[in-house]
């Protein structure tokens, strides 16, 4: 799981640490991963995240889902 950030020339870009977890099936709380990234000031600034699943053991394609936008008062 990847956080991006929305800058002004239209691009939106990887920002903080990924988060990576490997987890049983069934879900529950505790079972995800977490990206991080400190603000460093309280601007608006839309942010997303970027998932990329791996399948323990089995082949899968490349696609990766990406989060509806929200903007946020944080900004990187």
């Amino acid at each position: 799981m990847q956080l991006q950030q929305y800058y002004s020339d239209g691009r939106w870009r990887n920002i903080g640490s990924v988060g990576r977890k490997t987890v049983a099936s069934g879900g529950g709380a505790g079972n995800r991963a977490t990206g991080r990234a400190g603000c460093n000031n309280s601007s608006l600034t839309g942010w997303r995240s970027v998932i990329d699943v791996d399948l323990v053991g089995q082949a899968d394609d490349p696609r990766k889902l990406t989060t509806p936008a929200r903007n946020i008062r944080c900004r990187r």
